[in-house]
């Protein structure tokens, strides 16, 4: 179910983005949004989201990792000689003797 603003909340959502949209020195940027690339802080972002793509890409690689283990290791596992019959008989035992669950 959609619920609509009520028109005070309209007036005012239409009223902040005028403000945002007319006065552009409110949303003046930061060095490190507009650019310099000499300011302390800029290089400190750099090397934040630089840090932050080695751990994810570290995390992913043991991911990676973890899954190509358990697929080399279920290739090391015999297959299991038990037939489709045998398994359904198994899984059922209600079959068996002629019953049925409903």
């Amino acid at each position: 179910m959609r619920r609509d603003l009520n028109p005070l909340s309209k007036t005012a959502s239409l009223l902040l983005l005028a403000v945002v949209l007319l006065l552009p020195r409110v949303a003046v940027a930061c060095s490190v949004c507009f650019g310099a690339p000499d300011e302390p802080q800029t290089r400190g972002v750099k090397y934040a989201i630089l840090f932050l793509l080695f751990v994810i890409g570290g995390v992913l690689a043991c991911i990676l990792a973890f899954a190509v283990r358990v697929v080399r290791r279920s290739r090391l596992v015999p297959p299991d000689p038990m037939t489709r019959d045998q398994f359904d008989s198994a899984m059922n035992p209600a079959q068996e003797n002629g019953l049925s669950h409903w």
